[in-house]
């Protein structure tokens, strides 16, 4: 390799200090990959294939996934959320008695919760997430 420094050292220290300032400004310009300030801002972007021993962490089609040499593992946020019943919160008896409304409050969340699920998973079948059974 050439060698692109002047011999004199004053010269060579001038070169040295005009390549470290471009480099700053090329620094300041680039936008991070991500503004933890504000929160991890990612971006969607196709899974890539990783190296043994390494771990990608990213973005695609909304969900995060993390992908290995074993295979990608996506990780769904569903923002789901069951809502209770009036007689869950307002009306609900005291612990250790029986009330007929409470149990059926109980028995709806509990449909409600298993209907979400099998919603979910027939999302993830659809998508090629989990083998059908």
């Amino acid at each position: 390799m050439p060698d692109v420094y002047p011999s004199d050292a004053a010269a060579r220290i001038r070169q040295l200090e005009k390549d470290v300032a471009e480099l700053k400004a090329l620094l300041q310009a680039r936008p991070g990959q991500t503004q933890a300030s504000k929160g991890w801002l990612l971006t969607d972007m196709s899974i890539p294939i990783v190296e043994a021993g390494t771990v990608h962490i990213g973005s695609n089609g909304g969900n995060f996934f993390a992908a290995t040499t074993a295979g990608t593992k996506r990780m769904f946020l569903q923002a789901t959320y069951v809502a209770h019943t009036a007689n869950m919160t307002a009306g609900a008896s005291a612990p250790g008695t029986y009330s007929p409304s409470y149990c059926q409050a109980v028995r709806e969340d509990v449909r409600a919760v298993r209907q979400t699920l099998a919603d979910q998973m027939d999302a993830e079948r659809a998508s090629g997430q989990q083998a059908s059974s």
